[in-house]
């Protein structure tokens, strides 16, 4: 059984999927790399503004900074919504228009996520399509994504902050880290 990661874990994962050293984010961020090192090892405890403010630097996602203070103990910091709610009917019509541009004859979208309506839209499921737009993305940008394409259990450990305490213990295999 797998444990919750740790605030610690969570924004050494951010900070390594941003390729920045705990000094690079110190120093961007204004805070000294001793105190970084010691809330990522928990050795100290980071006030929720901080957390904010690291995650800014990183540019995590607003649901990730939520998972981020959740774990520090704090109230999250933004609302989430379900992408079925109607206020984001917007939202998911764009998305679709955006999924459906993904139809080249050269370059095909995988087709469980040109179907909106029929996906299960967990936050770690969307993260996991987003994963795979942005590896499709950099195909189109001159880079191969047919064997994460075919293979997307290899982006789920790099992508996936729930797989964050598995890379640490050894569980799971890793992905491709220039991706």
């Amino acid at each position: 059984m797998r444990t919750a990661p740790t605030v610690g874990d969570l924004l050494r994962h951010w900070r390594q999927a941003a390729r920045r050293s705990q000094l690079d984010l110190a120093s961007v961020s204004g805070v000294s790399a001793r105190h970084l090192s010691f809330v990522e090892t928990g050795r100290a405890r980071a006030s929720r503004e901080l957390l904010l403010h690291l995650a800014e630097h990183l540019e995590m996602p607003l649901r990730e900074r939520n998972a981020l203070v959740l774990a520090a103990g704090y109230a999250p910091a933004y609302a989430e919504s379900d992408l079925g709610a109607e206020h984001l009917r917007s939202a998911r019509e764009a998305l679709a228009h955006l999924l459906a541009g993904f139809t080249q004859p050269s370059f095909q979208m995988p087709e469980q996520l040109l179907q909106l309506d029929s996906l299960a839209l967990s936050p770690s499921r969307i993260s996991r399509c987003w994963a795979r737009m942005r590896t499709c993305a950099a195909a189109l940008a001159g880079r191969s994504c047919a064997h994460h394409l075919q293979h997307p259990e290899d982006e789920r450990d790099q992508n996936d902050p729930a797989e964050v305490g598995a890379e640490d213990h050894g569980d799971a295999g890793g992905g491709d880290p220039s991706v």
